[in-house]
């Protein structure tokens, strides 16, 4: 078994026996300490599958504002948390410090086929809020370019009007006179 400082290979479970992570609670505290360890784990759970349909639902009614930016961040930074940890949660070691059978996902507060099922379901729905987003920012682009264009359009047409040479502003008649 390797030790916390050691490098070990995805396929090898990371556990750590009780209280040898440097967590010294005595063991009558230890239950309890576990459960706050999943509600946390829970709560923090069910905060970034709300930023993640919310995700979806501005992606689909093309919304694309600060709140959308905020839940993008979270679920953003919540997966590259998870990645940078090798696909680990960081409260799994924790969990299995205060002595959790195994401290990963799915010892939080849900049913157990979506407990084992997470990353599978997770991953489409992350690739569907980007798929739409992008589409989002390809009208969006496209809007903006086609409103810059009508811009220059009437600017030029403006442009033309005016007279070009020093000949034409002498003899040019003012407007309004």
């Amino acid at each position: 078994m390797a030790t916390l400082l050691e490098k070990r290979s995805l396929s090898e479970r990371a556990t750590v026996p009780p209280g040898s992570a440097g967590i010294s609670l005595p063991p009558s505290w230890r239950g309890s300490a576990l459960v706050g360890v999943k509600a946390v784990h829970s709560l923090l759970y069910f905060s970034i599958e709300y930023c993640m349909g919310y995700l979806i639902y501005a992606g689909l009614k093309g919304r694309e504002e600060r709140r959308t930016a905020i839940a993008a961040g979270v679920v953003g930074g919540e997966s590259l948390i998870f990645l940078g940890n090798r696909c680990r949660c960081p409260l799994t070691g924790l969990a299995e410090n205060l002595g959790a059978a195994s401290g990963s996902v799915t010892d939080i507060y849900l049913p157990g086929f979506l407990a084992s099922h997470l990353v599978l379901i997770h991953v489409p729905l992350l690739a569907l809020a980007l798929c739409l987003h992008v589409r989002n920012f390809r009208r969006q682009v496209k809007s903006m370019r086609s409103a810059f264009l009508l811009c220059l359009l009437a600017f030029i047409r403006r442009m033309e009007s005016f007279p070009v040479g020093k000949k034409d502003i002498i003899h040019a008649k003012r407007p309004g006179v």
